[in-house]
C-alpha cells in the first residue's frame, strides 16, 4: 500500500500532467511595487523563515461561478525539512472560497488565504506548485471538495505524523477522487523552483493565461493586483490570476506556543520558583533538557533557537531569584521530602 508521502507524489505528477501551457507566471518588478517596503534581503539558510500567502485569487465572469462551475485551488510547497523534502499541501474548495469572496467591478476576488505556516528555510531551495481548476456543480463533487479542503488545510499536515497520517489520507482520497472527474478542468497553473545556487528572496508573482496579462502592466497596490501603464491611473484587471507572494522574516513570534518547548519550560518555571537548592537542581535539569529540545526543533533556525536558550534561562534564573528573595520574608518553609526532588529530576533527563 502506498505511503501518504508517496500518493502526495503521485498526485502532483498528474496536476502537473494536466494542461495548462496557456499560463504565464511572473515576478512583480521592483519598481511596480507602490507600497513603500524595506528592502528584501537574499534568503539565507537557517537565518530565514518563508511563507507562501495567496494575497487575491480574482474570477472573472461572476455569472458563472459557483452557478455553473466551483473553483478548486491547490497550492503545494516544497522544502527542506527536519533533513529531507518535505510538501505543504493546500486545498481550497468551494466553501472557503464562497465565505471569503468580494465582488470586485471586474469579477469576484478571494483574498488574503496562507497557503504555508512559518517555516524555517534550510538551504536547498523551494519549490511551489500552484493549480486553479473549475469543476461543474454537482452534489458528488461539491461533497468531495468539501472534504478535501477541510482535510488539507491542517498546517501540521506536511509532517504526516501521528492522527494527521489518517487526517491526510482522508483528504487524499477526496481530492483524488475529484480529479478524477471528467468536468474538472485545469484553467491556471505553474511549477516554480526558486534555486538555493542563484540564490532568491522575496518577492510577488502573477499566474494568469498568456496574453492577458503582462509584466510591464502589472502593479501592487495595497496587497492587490492592478493594471495600465501609467501608475496614477490603475484599473482591476479584468481576467482571471492569482497574485502570491514569497514572504521573509527573521524571527517568528509564536514560540511560546510550540507544544514541544511549553510543557518543558512550565515545568522549569514552576520549579525555579521554589527557594529550596534541590528544587533549583530539578529546574535546571529540566532547563538542560528544554535547551536541547529547542537547539534540535526543525520549526526554528539556528539563530532564533540560539536567541531562545538564551532567554529561557534569563528568565528562570529571574525567577529563582525572585524566590529567594521571598523566601528572607517569613519564616522557613517545611522541607519537602529529598525523594520528590530526586525522582523529578531524573524524570526530566
Amino acid at each position: 500500500m502506498s505511503s501518504v508521502g508517496e500518493r502526495w507524489k503521485a498526485l502532483l505528477t498528474s496536476i502537473r500532467h494536466r494542461d495548462v501551457s496557456s499560463s504565464a507566471w511572473w515576478p512583480v518588478p521592483d519598481d511596480h511595487r507602490l507600497d513603500p517596503a524595506a528592502p528584501a534581503e537574499m534568503f539565507v539558510a537557517d537565518a530565514h523563515y518563508f511563507v507562501v500567502r495567496l494575497h487575491q485569487v480574482h474570477l472573472a465572469t461572476p455569472q458563472e461561478w459557483f452557478a455553473r462551475y466551483d473553483p478548486l485551488l491547490f497550492v503545494q510547497t516544497e522544502f527542506m525539512y527536519a533533513g529531507e523534502r518535505r510538501r505543504e499541501p493546500f486545498v481550497v474548495g468551494p466553501d472557503t472560497l464562497r465565505n471569503k469572496v468580494q465582488q470586485a467591478p471586474a469579477g469576484m476576488n478571494v483574498t488574503d488565504l496562507q497557503a504555508t505556516g512559518l517555516r524555517p528555510y534550510r538551504g536547498g531551495g523551494l519549490e511551489l506548485t500552484v493549480v486553479l481548476c473549475r469543476t461543474k456543480i454537482e452534489d458528488a463533487a461539491r461533497r468531495l471538495l468539501s472534504i478535501a479542503e477541510r482535510c488539507l488545510v491542517l498546517p501540521q499536515l506536511f509532517v504526516l505524523a501521528g492522527p494527521y497520517v489518517q487526517v491526510a489520507e482522508a483528504g487524499l482520497d477526496a481530492l483524488e477522487a475529484v480529479l478524477g472527474l471528467d468536468d474538472v478542468v485545469p484553467m491556471l497553473g505553474t511549477l516554480h523552483g526558486f534555486d538555493s545556487a542563484a540564490g532568491f528572496r522575496p518577492n510577488w508573482f502573477v499566474l494568469s493565461k498568456t496574453g492577458a496579462l503582462t509584466p510591464e502592466q502589472t502593479w501592487i497596490r495595497g496587497n492587490r493586483l492592478w493594471c495600465g501603464t501609467d501608475p496614477g491611473r490603475l484599473t482591476e484587471p479584468d481576467v482571471d490570476f492569482v497574485l502570491c507572494s514569497l514572504g521573509q522574516a527573521a524571527a517568528r513570534d509564536d514560540v511560546g506556543q510550540l507544544p514541544e518547548f511549553r510543557g518543558l519550560w512550565n515545568s522549569a518555571l514552576s520549579y525555579a520558583n521554589q527557594s529550596a537548592d534541590e528544587a533549583w537542581e530539578v529546574a535546571k535539569a529540566l532547563l538542560a533538557a528544554l535547551q536541547l529540545t529547542v537547539r534540535q526543533s526543525a520549526d526554528l533556525t539556528k539563530s532564533q533557537a540560539a536567541d531562545l536558550v538564551d532567554q529561557y534561562e534569563q528568565d528562570m534564573v529571574s525567577v529563582h531569584k525572585q524566590a529567594l528573595k521571598r523566601s528572607m520574608l517569613g519564616p522557613p518553609s517545611e522541607e519537602p521530602d529529598p525523594l520528590t526532588y530526586s525522582l523529578a529530576a531524573t524524570l526530566a533527563l
